[in-house]
């Protein structure tokens, strides 16, 4: 049965819920194909100011090196783009694995790697990874540029050290890591940012909105 709403409204209260309605950003599907056709992420992603939600999937074949599997996750960014908690959901033919990591105001990273799937015993870890404000997902062209959001970086603003959490794939794993990030130039195709990890340097493109166009070896949007 359809309800209609006759409620009266003060003169201006209609457009003014109008007005809120069209400033608010819609959500975007942002696809990734891996360059070796082997690896798929798609994620739903909102935002609103510096606060981020994102919930996103990555499907990839086996490797030399890993295992097919299939992660899933939720982000969710404070106001000042920082990570405020990250679930994982990591699963592979032998196992499945789930990670929550959460970022307090007082710099103190909780590490939760229970796994209430099996029942597993629930295990968190206190620790401050180095300081750090960022995560890096393993695989995931998302995670690549957020830093860059963040700092608000610049041509200008020169190269950037950013300390980061970073969490292996299938496993889980957390450990700190350094990443340097600098935004080089404008291009047409996107703006190109340089990434630098463990004494190696790639160019990644990413758009206007700050979201990876092409993580060189990874993959690209589609």
């Amino acid at each position: 049965m359809n309800v209609f709403d006759t409620t009266e409204r003060a003169p201006g209260e209609q457009g003014a819920r109008l007005s809120k309605a069209e400033v608010t950003p819609p959500a975007r599907m942002l696809t990734w194909r891996g360059v070796d056709g082997g690896r798929l992420e798609s994620a739903r992603v909102l935002t609103s100011g510096g606060r981020l939600r994102a919930l996103g999937q990555i499907i990839a074949a086996a490797t030399d090196d890993t295992p097919a599997l299939t992660v899933s996750y939720e982000l969710h960014l404070d106001d000042q783009g920082g990570v405020r908690r990250l679930l994982v959901h990591s699963i592979t033919a032998e196992e499945e694995r789930h990670l929550s990591i959460s970022h307090s105001r007082e710099g103190i990273w909780l590490v939760d790697r229970g796994d209430n799937l099996t029942g597993g015993e629930q295990r968190v870890e206190r620790t401050e990874l180095d300081g750090a404000l960022d995560v890096d997902l393993a695989g995931s062209a998302l995670f690549a540029t957020l830093p860059v959001n963040r700092l608000g970086l610049t041509p200008e603003s020169g190269a950037q050290d950013v300390p980061m959490a970073f969490v292996g794939l299938p496993d889980l794993a957390v450990e700190p890591v350094q990443r340097r990030y600098e935004l080089v130039r404008d291009e047409p195709e996107g703006r190109i940012v340089a990434l630098t990890s463990n004494e190696s340097t790639v160019e990644l493109v990413m758009d206007a909105d700050g979201f990876t166009l092409d993580c060189p070896g990874l993959a690209r949007r589609i």
